[in-house]
C-alpha cells in the first residue's frame, strides 16, 4: 500500500499502420457535446482507425504503402495548400485592374508564366490527392458502411430460398462511398484549379478556403456562427 507500480501494455505491432494525421483527427473531430457522444464517437471512429490499419497492412503487403499511404495523401494535401498560397500571393502583386472598364490582367509576362506554372502543379498534385484518397481512404470508408449493415446480404431459409436481408446492394454501398463528402471536396477542388488554368485566374482564391478543411481552429470559428445560425437571424430581426 501506498506504492507505485508502474504497468506496461504491449503496443500492437499494427498501431505502427496508423498515420498521426488520422489519430489528430480522432482527437480533433470527436464529438464532445456530451458524455455520452463522446464515448460513442469515439468508438465508432476507433473501429474505422482499426479498419485503416488492417487496410494499410494490405497495402504494405503489396508493397505500395510507400506511395499510397494516410501520411503521404496528407503531405500532398499541404503541398497543394501551399502552391495555393503561393499562387494567390502572385496574384495578389501582379493583378492590375487597369482603367475601370478593363478587365484585371497579369501585365508581366514573367509573373503569369510563374502563376501558370505554379496552378499546373497544382492541377497535378489535386489529381494525386484523389487517387490517393480512393487508393487510401474510400476502401475504408466502404467496409465502415458494410459494416453498420448498409451491404444487402442473401441467406437461405429452412426451405432452401434464397432470402435477402435488409440493407442496399454493393452497387448502391460503392454509391455511397462515391458521395463521401471528401471525395466531393477533392474532385471540387481540382475542378476549380483547372478552371482557374484555362478559363480565369478567378477561380484560384477559393482554394485558399482549404484551410477549414485542414484547420480544426478554422471550422470551430465557422461552425459558431454556422450552428446558431437561428438564433443570430432572429436576433438580427429584433435588432
Amino acid at each position: 500500500r501506498g506504492d507505485i507500480h508502474r504497468r506496461f501494455f504491449h503496443v500492437p505491432s499494427m498501431c505502427s499502420y496508423l498515420a498521426k494525421a488520422s489519430k489528430d483527427a480522432l482527437v480533433a473531430e470527436n464529438d464532445r457535446s456530451n458524455s455520452e457522444n463522446k464515448l460513442i464517437d469515439f468508438l465508432n471512429r476507433s473501429h474505422e482507425l482499426y479498419r485503416e490499419a488492417k487496410h494499410q497492412q494490405l497495402l504494405t503487403q503489396w508493397g505500395i504503402s510507400s506511395i499510397f499511404s494516410r501520411t503521404n495523401q496528407n503531405l500532398a494535401t499541404w503541398m497543394t495548400f501551399i502552391l495555393a498560397l503561393v499562387t494567390n500571393l502572385f496574384l495578389l502583386l501582379y493583378y492590375t485592374a487597369g482603367n475601370f472598364t478593363a478587365e484585371p490582367r497579369i501585365n508581366e509576362a514573367e509573373a503569369a508564366t510563374v502563376i501558370m506554372g505554379l496552378n499546373l502543379a497544382q492541377i497535378i498534385i489535386s489529381g494525386f490527392v484523389i487517387i490517393l484518397y480512393l487508393v487510401v481512404r474510400s476502401p475504408v470508408r466502404y467496409q465502415s458502411f458494410q459494416a453498420k449493415g448498409l451491404v444487402k446480404s442473401v441467406s437461405v431459409d429452412q426451405d432452401g430460398k434464397e432470402v435477402e436481408e435488409e440493407g442496399v446492394t454493393p452497387w448502391q454501398c460503392i454509391v455511397h462511398t462515391a458521395m463521401d463528402p471528401m471525395v466531393l471536396y477533392y474532385v471540387w477542388y481540382l475542378s476549380f484549379s483547372i478552371l482557374g488554368q484555362v478559363y480565369s485566374y478567378d477561380f484560384l482564391p477559393f482554394l485558399l478556403l482549404d484551410l477549414i478543411v485542414k484547420n480544426s481552429t478554422t471550422r470551430d470559428v465557422l461552425n459558431a456562427v454556422i450552428v446558431p445560425r437561428n438564433q443570430i437571424m432572429m436576433g438580427g430581426v429584433i435588432i
